[in-house]
């Protein structure tokens, strides 16, 4: 049993598994880097949502919180295969998800990307609305709208 002591409401909803919750969090621009304690056997862990998803196996979540900007590159065994031990046992056993993320890892956001997430957190709630008001090229507003409907 994990119990969730979290700064943010996403940690919960990762330890559910609760995409569709998860997926609302984002939506209104949740933290996704702040970490929480995590109490699994009377042993506190500490993890923000992304470390818990891959601590959990839930490897859908992990992509998630890719998409909406979560930077995996900054994990040694996702970025350098050789040189790392320290390997969560669920990517151990899940290799073909170990190298997803390792591809994710290696290859940024681009700058068009980046640019929509920006927005994103910058105009936060009602972005439907928001969006349409600004001078922005019709392929950033179709992106940004679209991430927003999925």
């Amino acid at each position: 049993i994990l119990v969730a002591c979290g700064i943010t409401p996403i940690l919960p909803a990762v330890c559910n598994h609760d995409t569709q919750t998860i997926r609302l969090l984002l939506e209104y621009n949740s933290p996704i880097n702040l970490p929480g304690r995590i109490i699994r056997r009377r042993e506190e862990f500490y993890f923000d949502p992304c470390e818990l998803a891959i601590h959990l196996g839930f490897f859908d979540v992990v992509e998630l919180l890719y998409d909406y900007g979560y930077n995996l590159s900054k994990y040694p065994y996702l970025v350098d295969p050789m040189g790392s031990i320290d390997t969560p046992a669920t990517l151990k056993e899940n290799t073909l998800a170990l190298g997803q993320l390792r591809s994710l890892a290696s290859n940024p956001h681009s700058l068009f990307k980046v640019s929509g997430l920006t927005i994103r957190k910058v105009l936060q709630k009602n972005l439907h609305d928001k969006v349409r008001l600004l001078p922005l090229p019709s392929s950033l507003q179709e992106d940004l709208l679209c991430l927003a409907a999925h």
